[in-house]
């Protein structure tokens, strides 16, 4: 069972994920994800990307709860 997390309102199920760098495996990071069966995307957080050295391979078009548009990196 995948447990809820109670810092979301409402509670959502939470699991642990490894964000890693293709090139250096070394570079990596456990970080909680929250689970959402709906979501078009999986993002992570900004914070993550320099640590990580993650180097972005492209860009697309996002468009935000708000329904505004902009350009993001994909990864």
């Amino acid at each position: 069972m995948i447990p809820y997390s109670f810092e979301h309102d409402p509670p959502a199920p939470v699991i642990e994920i490894t964000i890693a760098n293709t090139l250096n495996r070394r570079l990596r990071q456990v970080l909680p994800a929250l689970l959402d069966s709906g979501a078009d995307v999986t993002a992570i957080p900004q914070h993550t990307i320099e640590p990580l050295q993650l180097y972005p391979i492209g860009r697309m078009l996002f468009e935000d709860l708000h329904a505004e548009s902009s350009y993001v990196y994909t990864y």
